[in-house]
């Protein structure tokens, strides 16, 4: 898991861009090889 947060940097006078932002990723992974194993394990 990511947990990240971004901000402009040249934001000065009332004219320029201005953003703020937080993002959060998750990341799964799964493959049909570690779910045989499982089951073989679990008999």
């Amino acid at each position: 898991m990511t947990v990240g947060y971004k901000s402009t940097v040249n934001d000065g006078t009332p004219g320029d861009l201005r953003m703020d932002g937080f993002m959060a990723t998750f990341v799964f992974g799964w493959h049909p090889l570690i779910e045989g194993s499982r089951r073989l394990k679990s008999e």
